[in-house]
């Protein structure tokens, strides 16, 4: 039997694996952006933080159903652009969609949502079934 060593070359694997995904998301012309976001959660609810600023309420939908949670907004570019040259645009713009799957079911119907200092706060209840009971031990 005979072993041949093999020269591995990870970089035309990263080149490869870059055309793979540019094939199947398709070629962007802007920038593609999503909100960073927090999730935590405590014995009663779960809170989702995400960073928006520079939005408003009409620019943001959030949406709740059993353990998931949808948020979908646009972050607009300033309409009036005539007479200025941009040097360096780095902040990103457009629409964007974050679809996260909860760590428990919650109650859609009695979450609320604050947006403070650009981070939108959005709380919500656990499901009465997704909440921790305390057992009562009988002793004999």
């Amino acid at each position: 039997m005979r072993c041949e060593l093999t020269r591995c070359e990870p970089w035309t694997s990263l080149v490869s694996l870059q055309g793979d995904v540019r094939r199947v998301f398709g070629e962007c012309d802007g920038l593609v952006w999503a909100p960073p976001i927090d999730v935590e959660e405590s014995r009663e609810d779960v809170v989702v933080k995400a960073e928006l600023p520079g939005m408003t309420r009409e620019d943001v939908k959030v949406q709740a159903q059993g353990d998931t949670l949808v948020i979908t907004g646009e972050r607009r570019h300033e309409a009036d652009t005539k007479d200025r040259t941009f040097h360096r645009v780095e902040r990103a713009y457009g629409t964007f969609q974050r679809s996260l799957t909860l760590p428990v079911e919650v109650d859609g119907s009695r979450a609320t949502a604050t947006y403070e200092h650009g981070v939108l706060t959005i709380r919500l209840p656990k499901s009465e079934a997704a909440r921790p009971r305390d057992i009562t031990i009988d002793v004999k």
